[in-house]
């Protein structure tokens, strides 16, 4: 999702805060284990790819954890046992028992990679691994790259190294920048073109985070910082009717304060480096995994995002494909999926499969509108719907079209117009999606398995989704819907 405009902005409406900017975000996805599983001669994957990458532009390889174990000597991901600490070893178990799914292990997942970028005309972001791997390794792997004409101009510099697993190898940011700074030069050395990005750890009441980031301020060998932005949320199953509502009310202070807060303060203390996000999404859970809650987070997240004033050059999902339903728009379909979804497809598209299609709708329309400048708001109906509104405004400074995302948290409907709050003829609908149920997700969710005595852990659930226009007089409850507003 890549878009370059001119807009004047205002990201908080509370604070009538009004700025110019250039918004010239990079939108993708994380291809942890993807590759597992994606089949090039799939064309009903295929068919749900091209819909994502409408309007994205980049991916991560090979992606978080599993970076600093790729090998580019072995088969599939090439993982080696020797490289996994011991008090890791059942993340080798896990993460090589996937490699021995896939059919297609004859050769290294990077020439697999490397025919996916071709085909869908994708950026790259390398992850470099800087604990198992020397520089000369790193290096073979960029030049596999280059050879084969993929340009990768972005290397993270290591993933979530400053994580309890790694300390046997980083044991303080000190040995990190060590480290960092010597891979940073030869790369440069070598690359002609390539920016890095260091790693920043999360901002937490954690005395060894809140060092890493003191020491790498203090540094300017690197072009960019790398955050990882994951919400959590607190599971009681003990009382689940009252989980959901705590959790939005969660989500209602992080989206409106902690979100916010915390990119500015990375702005703030790296002023001269741009932002990578090279990985978001709700925290791992198990209740709210493919589930509407996590869609409706994901449009909330997106909309914040863009179009505002927090430096990111790169906004990367956690992730695309994998048999993961917690966090994947796209899973192959559980063996008991497919008694109730009898399509021929082997893929099935989740709940926040839905987030992204309908705010590349939105992209699109953006980029084929001619207009001066924008103003963005966002506001709050009775703490229940979060509304952004985009007014597209001509050289003389005449709203010539306004576009609004309306995100219903609630059950319940509401009049457009009462929402919207402005006088206008009708709301026209470039498309929305919406579920009986926050439960709800496309497919299969897990929550039911924490009181299932049967053991079998299912809930079928759906998302109604409509694309195109139409004219929308009642927002229906656990919703999202893209319009355009038409003025008197």
């Amino acid at each position: 999702m890549k878009i370059l405009l001119i807009f004047l902005i205002c990201v908080n409406c509370y604070n009538n805060v009004i700025f110019s900017q250039t918004n010239n975000i990079n939108a993708g996805y994380c291809l942890t284990n993807f590759f597992n599983y994606y089949d090039t001669n799939d064309k009903d994957l295929d068919s749900l790819l091209q819909t994502q990458f409408l309007n994205t532009n980049v991916v991560r390889f090979p992606g978080g954890n599993i970076s600093h174990y790729y090998n580019l000597k072995g088969n599939g991901y090439g993982f080696q046992e020797d490289d996994f600490p011991e008090n890791n070893f059942f993340l080798f178990k896990n993460l090589n028992s996937l490699n021995l799914i896939s059919k297609r292990s004859q050769r290294n997942y990077i020439y697999d990679f490397i025919d996916f970028v071709k085909r869908y005309s994708l950026e790259v972001i390398y992850v470099a691994d800087l604990i198992n791997s020397s520089y000369e390794e790193i290096a073979a792997v960029l030049n596999v790259f280059y050879e084969n004409d993929i340009n990768v101009k972005s290397v993270e510099l290591g993933n979530e190294l400053y994580a309890e697993v790694y300390r046997k190898k980083i044991r303080n940011v000190d040995d990190y920048i060590n480290i960092a700074k010597i891979y940073d030069h030869k790369l440069k050395r070598d690359f002609q073109g390539i920016r890095t990005g260091v790693v920043l750890a999360p901002f937490q009441k954690n005395i060894f985070f809140e060092n890493w980031n003191k020491k790498i301020v203090n540094e300017d060998f690197y072009d960019a910082i790398v955050v990882h932005i994951y919400q959590k949320i607190k599971e009681n199953f003990k009382d689940k009717n009252k989980m959901y509502s705590l959790a939005s009310k969660e989500f209602r202070n992080y989206l409106n304060y902690t979100l916010s807060l915390n990119l500015e303060k990375y702005n703030n203390l790296f002023q001269d480096k741009t932002l990578w996000i090279t990985e978001w999404n709700l925290a791992k859970s198990d209740f709210f995994g493919n589930t509407m809650y996590q869609a409706l987070f994901v449009s909330c997240f997106l909309n914040t995002i863009y179009f505002s004033d927090f430096n990111v050059e790169y906004l990367i999902y956690h992730k695309l494909l994998s048999n993961e339903y917690v966090f994947s728009l796209i899973n192959p379909k559980w063996e008991v999926e497919k008694k109730y979804y009898n399509n021929k497809s082997k893929y099935i598209n989740r709940a926040s499969y839905y987030s992204f299609h309908l705010f590349n709708v939105f992209l699109e329309l953006m980029q084929n509108q001619k207009f001066h400048e924008v103003r963005k708001s966002s506001e709050y109906v009775d703490d229940n719907i979060f509304i952004f509104n985009y007014d597209l405004f001509d050289k003389n400074k005449k709203i010539i079209k306004t576009y609004s995302y309306l995100i219903n948290f609630s059950s319940k409907s509401y009049d457009v117009e009462k929402v919207i709050k402005r006088d206008f003829v009708l709301f026209k609908s470039h498309g929305y999606f919406k579920t009986r149920d926050i439960k709800n997700g496309q497919g299969f969710n897990g929550y039911v398995k924490y009181k299932n005595e049967l053991g079998l852990g299912l809930n079928l659930g759906y998302i109604d989704h409509y694309s195109g226009n139409r004219k929308i007089n009642f927002i229906e409850g656990f919703s999202v819907y893209l319009g355009e507003i038409t003025y008197n």
